[in-house]
């Protein structure tokens, strides 16, 4: 994700992570291993399930006006062609 963030960043790629993770197991992590987008804490995980996440990770693709373009559960290649060429898409929207 750091590096498709790093990529793209400049072009207008937003991106957030949440994690349901303790906020201090978070902060000493993010200590060590700094993110250069926001982080999102949801303890209770009220967001997974408002949006009905059902595996971790979960990935939400949207474009310019909000609108979801593309869902992945899983594990995926920040970097790869394909991977860079759906955002752009979405940043072009």
């Amino acid at each position: 994700m750091e590096a498709l963030y790093e990529l793209l960043g400049e072009e207008g790629l937003s991106m957030v992570a949440v994690t349901e993770e303790p906020k201090e197991q978070v902060l000493r992590y993010l200590e060590r291993h700094p993110y250069p987008f926001q982080i999102m804490i949801d303890p209770r995980g009220e967001l997974t399930q408002r949006l009905q996440v059902f595996g971790l990770p979960t990935t939400f693709v949207l474009d310019k006006k909000r609108r979801l373009i593309y869902s992945h559960v899983g594990a995926a290649e920040w970097n790869s062609p394909q991977i860079v060429d759906l955002y752009r898409e979405a940043l072009e929207e």
